[in-house]
């Protein structure tokens, strides 16, 4: 079926420390893959889905049997990869 989109519960977008900053960049990480699972969990997801796209990563949670796009995460393709891994 068709992804259906919960406007009211989109996580808010990520935005990457710009600095160099090492603890930084893994809290920053660490936190936007922590959203998606509080957010998996409090909507009681049945699993997550995770979609690479040439611009951005979409992160999708199975609700009740439909797929519901939380965040669109839009950074440099470094940042991306660095999520995905």
């Amino acid at each position: 079926g068709k992804a259906m989109v919960m406007k009211d519960s989109y996580l808010s977008i990520a935005k990457a420390n710009s600095s160099d900053d090492v603890i930084g960049k893994k809290d920053f990480f660490s936190m936007t893959w922590k959203k998606v699972f509080e957010e998996a969990n409090d909507s009681k997801a049945s699993d997550i889905h995770i979609q690479q796209f040439e611009d951005s990563i979409r992160v999708r949670l199975r609700i009740l049997g439909e797929l519901c796009i939380i965040q669109e995460i839009l950074e440099t393709p470094e940042i991306r990869t660095t999520l995905i891994n």
